[in-house]
């Protein structure tokens, strides 16, 4: 993290920092419990905005109050004449948004203010001690200061003494906003995001960035418990925090960049042109903001906003937006643009109209309304639709869409036995819903043609031969899927073998195949993929068995119902292991399907004789059994595991 300048406290413990104060606003609203006090006399027509938050846990009585102060301190020999002074009453706990409002006409651009805040409760005490050390942050954005009572160092993990955190995974970290610090002198991206307080629940991650030509890509995670459906709600209480990343080579000149963070597009920003001189970002007036459904992107909003520049072509240039949730239903965007500070300068009259397309994502639930404020002028609200949006990652799905529950975009699926039958099935599927499938099969020319099928439709796929009862073969495909489609997400164990023979007439080498490939098969193929799924705290485990593993097989032997019966005690053992880690491991249970294998063991004669039998008089379809698969393999069975679910028709009623 960006080293944080240290600032002398004052007798009074107010935590103080110089930096140029420029004529902005930000879109964060005004809290209602709060007075403003301007020693001009004048409406306020600006605003600085920030948060005050502390490690410690130190509770606010209900009649404490936080006092912001915007002084001009350009002088050093004398008083810092007041030019703001906000008081909120009752501010309730960490972390306090404030937004102090002023008067620009107060503001000289070429003197130095500062921003100060204390904290006062009830009785006259300040709320903290002389032995504690403030650190205000501004980082040059005049716009957003950040007031933190900090220990010796920033933050403290919060997991506690008996955590065993190595069994934690790592998530991306819930981004509010990231934009490049303005009037720096080395460049600087903030990213901020917020983790929970809440003891075990959370502690710093990875981070990292690059630019890709005009996109600034970064990423900030956090380290998890794996989540479980008992686990505790973590998002219940989090704090703001902050990432301050250097950007190593410089920015080209009046090119446009995107922020990216966590595959999120942030903020827009347009680096100014050396022949306007010196210029500060202000706020653009918006003429008109509009939302609408992205085209061809399905489930995903944007807003089409219209705004000017005020001082003229030739002493402004546009800069872009940035877009901010830090609340649920409430999505702030700023657009901004370059001009000129120097008032001597002579601009022209016209004003330039700018349209911009702001991507606002998917991250809607279905049914609620949500408000877009731009530049606090204007605020547009929206319902999001079923379909046309999914839930934030942090709120619990509550749409009774089939499609939106069993969405496999970027999830990745191994299906073994998929030349052929129900694997086939499952793996068209998985991929009709958005899934990324590696197709094995013993037979070579089997997964490839149905990889074929699904790179000729657009899916992203990979044939794997390989035996299942080879733990050799069975790392290879585990290791080939994650180099070519990037990870494991899902796992159907389908392979399996079907004998008619008597206990009598069965050799021993029989036995260890039937045995094998349906028992055998599922405990490497499972056992290979845990440390991928366990890594990313998600995963889905179905396995094959069947009616026979519950009675005895229709048509099938003995190992074959030894084998089907063994895959449900592994199902159930495996899924107690493996919660604590997010995977749920179930089993489906078809009874008589008509498939190929099916086919190839009873007569025509026999298949009706015993579909007449059954309460469904028919044979199962492959497809319907699919459609089980990618109910467990969904998030719409995430409160299922150690289950065997049965498809027969009726044949088995237990």
């Amino acid at each position: 993290m960006f080293n944080r300048t240290k600032t002398v406290l004052r007798s009074d413990i107010v935590a103080l920092l110089v930096f140029l104060l420029v004529s902005a606003c930000q879109s964060q609203l005004v809290p209602a419990n709060s007075t403003l006090e301007l020693p001009s006399g004048k409406e306020p027509n600006a605003s600085v905005s920030g948060g005050v938050t502390y490690r410690e846990r130190i509770a606010l009585s209900p009649d404490a109050k936080l006092v912001v102060e915007i002084r001009d301190v350009s002088y050093e020999d004398a008083a810092a004449p007041l030019i703001a002074r906000q008081t909120i009453a009752g501010p309730g706990q960490v972390p306090i948004e404030y937004k102090a409002g002023y008067k620009r006409d107060d503001i000289d651009s070429r003197s130095l203010y500062s921003v100060s805040a204390r904290i006062v409760e009830s009785d006259g005490r300040l709320a903290f001690t002389n032995d504690t050390a403030h650190d205000v942050i501004t980082r040059g954005n005049p716009n957003n200061v950040d007031m933190v009572l900090v220990l010796v160092q920033p933050p403290p993990d919060t997991v506690g003494d008996n955590e065993d955190w190595r069994t934690w995974v790592e998530v991306p970290a819930r981004v509010i906003r990231a934009n490049l610090i303005p009037n720096e002198r080395e460049q600087f991206l903030r990213i901020e995001y917020y983790q929970s307080t809440i003891e075990g629940c959370a502690r710093r991650g990875s981070k990292s960035l690059q630019v890709n030509e005009y996109d600034i890509v970064a990423t900030v995670t956090l380290m998890q418990p794996p989540q479980t459906s008992w686990a505790i709600p973590c998002e219940d209480e989090v704090v703001q925090l902050d990432e301050i990343e250097p950007k190593v080579e410089p920015l080209e000149p009046a090119r446009t960049y995107r922020v990216i963070v966590n595959d999120q597009v942030l903020t827009t920003l347009t680096v100014p042109d050396p022949e306007l001189g010196f210029t500060h970002i202000a706020e653009s007036p918006i003429e008109n903001a509009e939302i609408r459904p992205r085209d061809g992107a399905s489930g995903e909003y944007e807003l089409l906003v219209v705004s000017g520049l005020s001082k003229g072509s030739s002493c402004s240039q546009f800069n872009g937006y940035e877009i901010r949730r830090s609340e649920y239903d409430t999505v702030e965007v700023t657009v901004t643009h370059h001009e000129v500070s120097d008032p001597m300068v002579a601009c022209t009259a016209d004003y330039p109209i700018v349209e911009t397309t702001v991507p606002l994502g998917s991250d809607f639930e279905p049914g609620v309304e949500y408000t877009v404020v731009v530049n606090s002028d204007i605020s547009e609200k929206f319902v999001a639709q079923v379909g046309q949006g999914r839930s934030p990652p942090w709120v619990h799905d509550r749409s009774d869409s089939m499609t939106h529950t069993q969405d496999f975009q970027g999830k990745v699926a191994i299906v073994t036995g998929a030349g052929r039958g129900m694997g086939r099935a499952v793996v068209l599927r998985l991929a009709a819903a958005g899934a990324s499938v590696a197709v094995n099969d013993l037979r070579s020319e089997d997964a490839q043609r149905v990889a074929d099928e699904l790179t000729d439709s657009g899916t992203k796929s990979v044939a794997v031969q390989g035996d299942v009862t080879k733990s050799s073969d069975v790392r290879r495909m585990v290791d080939s899927t994650v180099d070519t489609l990037g990870a494991v997400h899902i796992l159907i164990n389908n392979a399996g073998v079907l004998r008619p023979t008597p206990v009598i007439d069965i050799e021993e080498d029989e036995w260890d195949f039937v045995v094998g490939v349906n028992l055998k098969g599922t405990y490497l193929c499972s056992r290979a993929v845990l440390p991928t799924m366990r890594s990313q705290g998600w995963g889905r485990i179905v396995n094959f068995s069947s009616t026979a593993g519950k009675n005895v097989s229709t048509v099938g032997g003995a190992h074959y119902t030894a084998a089907k019966a063994g895959i449900l005690g592994f199902t159930r053992h495996l899924a107690k292991e493996e919660a604590a880690y997010g995977i749920t491991v179930n089993s489906v249970c078809p009874g008589l399907i008509d498939t190929e294998m099916v086919r190839d063991t009873i007569s025509e004669d026999r298949a009706d004789a015993y579909a007449a039998s059954f309460p469904i008089q028919r044979l199962g379809e492959p497809e319907e059994v699919a459609e089980l698969v990618a109910f467990l393999a969904s998030d719409r069975a995430s409160y299922i595991t150690g289950a065997s679910l049965d498809i027969n028709g009726g044949d088995l009623m237990i």
